[in-house]
């Protein structure tokens, strides 16, 4: 790894440089997840659950997961099918529904998944409450900020809300505005608050019209060791998030394919035209994030059918000033990215040097 060493850290100055250049090349949107301990107005509701609403969770689950397998599809028919069983013996209520979804599985993803779509039916007077509480605690935020923001269910959390912009905020000063207006509000209360599983992703993409290599942003993002005792640069002071399941490096995936899969990459990869060995590269990363499930990596490509990339690595009681930093480093990713000349000497250099690891 010494060959590597050289560009493991990024220069600083080469943050400032896009951060007071290029303010206004981004656009960012946050996904604020916050909890609260309140056990008051928590309802469960099945008055709307029904057979057909069932197999349209089915339905969505399939498309999210993107399933593809006979026993994964199996499963999630089966599960689907308890349900409705219940739903046609009118024994559904909050004690079967717990239950089921108790039962131990060999696709927790997909248990978790089918709960989480009809969780957000099934509370829907629950977050009608927290909305208004969010509201109430955060009034500041709101004052400020409300027009441009909208409430998301987040049944993943013990007992929270999502909150997020209804588009995105054009500049890096402006969202950093939008972080210091929410932490201000709220650290002013106790009623709600960052913990071990609020979750804080960054939307980041361009105000020009811009072609992305997002193969170029996962080598130059440090985002995997092979020594457990050295901490990756996007997890730097935020090691609670380095092993959490939704924040895995797709890097460290790809390294971990099959050697028959690995030789297969090698064997087709011909440096005399690096345009297309970036094409075919860019390919394998995002078939292997698709397969594996683009929730369990911090780095999600897929949304670049909507012109952006999603970094899902920031959570926890993270303080104001780590997530300004962070936004700043995914920014100068996104640049890397989307400009074709910027760090390439160092981008080919790793690019040679992964293939070469494969």
């Amino acid at each position: 790894m010494k060959f590597l060493k050289r560009f493991e850290e990024i220069n600083p100055k080469d943050i400032a440089f896009v951060s007071n250049n290029l303010d206004d090349y981004f656009t960012i949107a946050f996904e604020f997840e916050i909890e609260t301990e309140d056990e008051a107005g928590y309802v469960y509701d099945f008055t709307d659950i029904d057979d057909e609403l069932i197999d349209e969770v089915h339905d969505e689950v399939k498309r999210e997961l993107k399933l593809r397998s006979r026993r994964h599809l199996d499963y999630l028919r089966e599960l689907c099918d308890i349900l409705i069983s219940y739903y046609e013996e009118d024994t559904l209520d909050e004690v079967s529904f717990n239950q089921i979804f108790e039962i131990p599985s060999d696709y927790p993803e997909i248990l978790n998944q089918v709960k989480s779509n009809l969780l957000s039916q099934i509370i829907a007077n629950d977050f009608n409450y927290l909305k208004e509480k969010a509201q109430i605690h955060l009034s500041s935020f709101f004052d400020r900020w409300g027009e441009e923001v909208e409430f998301i269910p987040d049944v993943t959390l013990d007992r929270g809300i999502e909150i997020k912009p209804k588009t995105y905020v054009i500049g890096i000063s402006r969202s950093i505005e939008m972080i210091e207006d929410f932490y201000t509000a709220l650290k002013s209360q106790n009623y709600w608050k960052f913990d071990i599983t609020t979750g804080l992703h960054i939307n980041i993409g361009t105000t020009q019209k811009v072609s992305w290599n997002p193969l170029k942003g996962l080598l130059l993002m440090n985002d995997y060791s092979k020594d457990p005792e050295q901490v990756p640069l996007v997890f730097k002071d935020m090691t609670w998030r380095q092993n959490n399941r939704f924040c895995g490096s797709l890097l460290d995936s790809v390294y971990r394919m099959t050697k028959e899969q690995k030789d297969k990459i090698k064997n087709k990869v011909d440096f005399k035209d690096i345009s297309e060995v970036e094409k075919f590269l860019n390919d394998v990363i995002t078939k292997r994030l698709i397969d594996q499930n683009p929730k369990n990596f911090g780095f999600n490509l897929t949304r670049l059918s909507l012109d952006y990339i999603e970094f899902r690595y920031v959570g926890g009681d993270i303080e104001k000033d780590v997530l300004i930093d962070k936004l700043k480093y995914f920014c100068f990713l996104v640049y890397c990215m989307t400009n074709e000349t910027y760090k390439r000497r160092e981008y080919l250099t790793k690019m040679y040097k992964f293939v070469d690891t494969l």
